[in-house]
Formats: C-alpha cells, structure tokens, sequence
C-alpha cells in the first residue's frame, strides 16, 4: 500500500511532504506549535521525539519499536514542495490529497478572503504529477461566488460547496467537479432539489457526502439522502467516507461536538439516534 503524502498548511504558503509521516517529522510540527500531547483522536506514538525536551513511550501503537522508527526516519527523504500561489492571489487553504498526491484548495483574492456578499474566492487543483496549479471551473454567473473544494478521488472527481449570492439571496449548494482533460474541469450542483448541502467528502466509488438541513447525507441526483439521525440531536454532517460506504462525522449539540459516530451510506436511518 502506497503512503498518503503529507501536506501542511503555512501562513503564506502551502507546501506538501511526500513519503510517508515519521513521528519524529510530527513531532517537529508540534514543537514550533508549542503542544506536548498528540491531537486528539491521532495514534499515540504522534507524540513529540526525544531532542525536543521530551519523550517517546518505548514502544508505539502500531507494533514498531522506538528504534525501528528512527531507522526508518533516518532512511527516508522528505520533500517539500511549495504548490506556489497564481499571481494577484493570496492564502492558499487546501483542504484535501488523494492518493496521487492531487490537493484540492482555495485561494483568495489579493486582499484576501474578506467577508462580504460579492467577490470571488477561488477553487483551485494542484495536479501533483505535472506540478503546477490548476484553477477548477467556476459558475462566473453570480455577483457572490465563494468556493470550498473539500474532497476528492483518484478518478478526478472533486466535491465541495458554495456560497452563491444573486445580488439578493446568499445560498449554498453542494457542487461536484469532474476533470476534463489534462488541464480543464465541469462543475455542476450535486443534487437537482436546491438544496443548501454541503459536500465533504468522496470515496473512490464516486459516493458523495456531507450535511443538509442538519442530517448527514448521502449526495444523490435527485436529492441528499439522510443517513443518520437529525436535528433533534444537534446539527449533523458525515465529514469522511470509505470504499466499504462508512461514513464518519460530527454532532453538534450546543458547545460540545462529537466526532465519532458512524454511519453506513447503503442503508437509511432506522430510528432517531440510532446510526447504521
């Protein structure tokens, strides 16, 4: 199995760390952050290396020896590679990587991503084996046109939402884009009803999912499909979906969030606060 490249996001720029992540590269990211623990939910060998103050356990989660770590960061080469920004923009933001390598982001206009009804803030592709950005096709109908591409395949399908303002109404829509060719791309809504969904996530199925209305959903041509409970248990989004059609997210229920649920996006909801 090929190791997921490793991105990070800096301030003015935004560079990715091909080969596979080392606890002691994690560890060099969390010390310039001033944190000692790992992040919430990661494994527990994501822990800070010796040399930074403080120690590794000796051996980790996943079976490898504190010594077999080193050997192996020792013997690997870590790239950084700069995914520039287009001239007369700014911020790059990227939000997710495929197995290619593939980042899908935002970027903002020179000013930045100011708030506000009208402007544009840009979706954009960095095709990792060509090595260049790849700006992803937008409506340019709308005097509001705010785009957040959050997920994407290895097959060229990259999904997402936007914040449309007609000059009278602000909307969101879930969109989904398909790449054409070397260097172009469609976009079109993912669902035919309207809806104000968000879009966070794709399998390499093509299977869509996200939030709407409060539900997590499943991305259907007709309409969202609700695939666990709803509003009665806070604001609900699937936020990651496998090849298996297990979906993972979010409970937002006041100031506490749950991110643990489960859901499986073949199948309905059977009963409120019941996931399948």
């Amino acid at each position: 199995m090929r190791s997921l490249p490793f991105f990070v996001a800096a301030v003015a720029s935004t560079v990715v760390i091909t080969s596979s992540v080392s606890a002691d590269s994690v560890s060099r990211v969390q010390a310039r952050a001033g944190t000692s623990a790992a992040p919430l939910g990661a494994p527990s060998w994501l822990v800070p290396a010796p040399g930074m103050g403080r120690t590794l356990p000796p051996t980790v989660g996943t079976g490898r020896t504190l010594s077999r770590m080193r050997r192996h960061a020792a013997t690997k080469r870590y790239v950084i590679r700069d995914l520039g920004v287009p001239a007369g923009l700014q911020d790059p933001l990227p939000f997710a990587i495929n197995q290619e390598g593939d980042v899908a982001l935002q970027i903002c206009p020179s000013g930045g991503c100011t708030s506000g009804r009208t402007g544009t803030w840009y979706p954009y592709l960095y095709d990792f084996r060509a090595g260049r950005l790849l700006p992803l096709a937008r409506f340019g109908t709308y005097k509001g046109e705010f785009y957040f591409p959050q997920g994407l395949n290895d097959r060229g399908q990259i999904v997402g939402f936007v914040y449309l303002y007609d000059g009278t109404n602000l909307s969101t829509r879930p969109v989904e884009w398909k790449r054409v060719g070397p260097t172009g791309s469609t976009i079109a809504f993912l669902d035919a009803t309207g809806s104000s969904g968000q879009a966070f996530a794709i399998n390499e199925n093509g299977r869509a999912v996200g939030g709407d209305g409060g539900y997590p959903v499943r991305f259907e041509r007709t309409a969202p499909v609700p695939i666990g409970p709803g509003p009665n248990y806070g604001d609900t989004a699937a936020l990651a979906v496998n090849e298996n059609g297990l979906a993972v997210g979010e409970i937002l229920a006041g100031p506490i969030r749950i991110q643990q649920p489960e859901w499986n996006v073949h199948q309905l909801a059977t009963a409120p606060g019941r996931p399948v």
